[in-house]
């Protein structure tokens, strides 16, 4: 989600939720991000690498290998503890009346769902590496307005854009994706909190985003289970 890396490309075996996956293309960039590495969930396409045309993400090479079958797996998040992404029998059942909510195809790569916060009606974006719920500055600012928090908006030390409210009256928050509802739970709405005391929103925009709104941890910590059809290029969401 993040903009151009510089660095080098070389292929390891990988290790994920105890399925081992060989010749996984790996990128390191020791010059421009010191995160932690991590292992994205995004699907392949034809000419829509996120590394280059002739790299294929670890997601691809799982299937092709057979590590991963059925192409199946699900993200566990808890706030303030593990996140856990299964495979196989770990996966949580999902009942034959559940509705899956298909990728965009428009968007490939990114598991895009249709949706909206508030008054923003478009695409999110599902992405467990986002510590946030993130968007461009104009779209966030329009979330912000919708919750009415818009007095009280501040710039953080990144210059990202987030509001502040009162950890005892927090604003009901909900993302839609497809036809499925998802309150955004207290727990996450008073989880952060600034110099002051006040409750920071899970929400932050900024200048330089150009991808629709992305769904990170405080969308994940706020669902039961979250199961990704990589076939079907399809998710099922059931809210906490």
């Amino acid at each position: 989600m993040g903009g151009p890396r510089k660095g080098q490309i070389y292929s390891e075996t990988a290790h994920v939720a105890g399925v081992a996956v060989k010749n996984v293309t790996l990128g390191y960039a020791p010059t421009t991000d010191s995160d932690p590495s991590m292992c994205g969930i995004a699907w392949s396409h034809p000419g829509a690498s996120f590394i280059g045309d002739n790299y294929d993400p670890w997601l691809k090479t799982a299937m092709d290998s057979g590590a991963m079958s059925p192409g199946r797996f699900s993200i566990q998040y808890q706030l303030g503890g593990p996140a856990t992404m299964s495979f196989g029998s770990g996966v949580p059942k999902v009942p034959d009346s559940a509705s899956w909510i298909t990728s965009d195809p428009e968007a490939p790569g990114f598991w895009s769902l249709p949706g909206g916060i508030g008054s923003y009606d478009s695409y999110l974006i599902v992405d467990p590496s986002a510590i946030s719920i993130y968007g461009n500055t104009q779209d966030v600012m329009q979330i912000i307005k919708d919750l009415g928090l818009q007095n009280s908006t501040f710039r953080d030390q990144d210059n990202l854009l987030g509001a502040t409210y009162p950890c005892s009256n927090p604003p009901e928050l909900v993302v839609t994706v497809g036809n499925v509802k998802v309150p955004i739970a207290k727990e996450v709405m008073t989880f952060g909190k600034d110099s002051e005391g006040r409750c920071v929103l899970p929400v932050q925009g900024s200048d330089d985003q150009q991808y629709p709104v992305a769904l990170g941890s405080p969308f994940l910590a706020s669902l039961k289970s979250i199961v990704f059809d990589y076939d079907k290029r399809a998710v099922s969401v059931t809210p906490l």
